[in-house]
């Protein structure tokens, strides 16, 4: 580093960081788990301002692995997620992702603005049943009082986030 020096363009080359790890840092709720993250991630810092250009992440393909993310949700959604779909599906993301098997992850990191929008895709399986069925009458999911009652063969699942840049500062 160049104390003379205003402006730096950088890739950082990301290689085997841990996913749980990225998760937290991110504020992706709290994760715990397997599995690790390759990618590149270009960043430029110029007069103190910094900024982020179209970076990924991704799990190493054909490693699958487990993974726990406690999402919080408020507290009216889980009572909605009996009767309203919107909150149920969100329930639903929030149930999956507490015991969740991994084919593969996928983060892009974009900036827009003075944010930074995170974009996570994750394709797999709950581990366990999950309290919900499917009303054929509507297309829609419910949460259902009691044990689990349905089995996912597999979910594709999109968690975005958008984080202000001064996050990072």
């Amino acid at each position: 580093v160049n104390p003379g020096v205003q402006d730096y363009a950088m890739i950082l080359y990301c290689d085997r960081l841990k996913l749980a790890e990225v998760l937290n840092l991110f504020k992706v709720g709290h994760g715990v788990g397997e599995g690790t993250l390759n990618g590149r991630i270009p960043l430029r810092f110029n007069r103190g301002e910094l900024t982020f250009d179209d970076g990924y992440l991704y799990t190493t393909p054909g490693v699958g692995g487990k993974l726990q993310i406690d999402m919080p949700l408020p507290a009216a959604t889980e009572q909605a997620a009996y009767t309203d779909p919107q909150a149920a599906y969100l329930q639903l993301t929030k149930e999956a992702l507490r015991d969740f098997d991994y084919k593969w992850v996928k983060i892009r990191l974009l900036q827009k603005g003075d944010d930074l929008l995170f974009k996570m895709q994750l394709d797999g399986k709950p581990t366990n049943l999950l309290p919900f069925q499917f009303d054929q009458k509507t297309g829609s999911i419910y949460k259902v009082k009691g044990g689990g009652m349905a089995k996912f063969q597999g979910i594709n699942l999109n968690i975005n986030k958008t984080i202000p840049l001064h996050f990072f500062l």
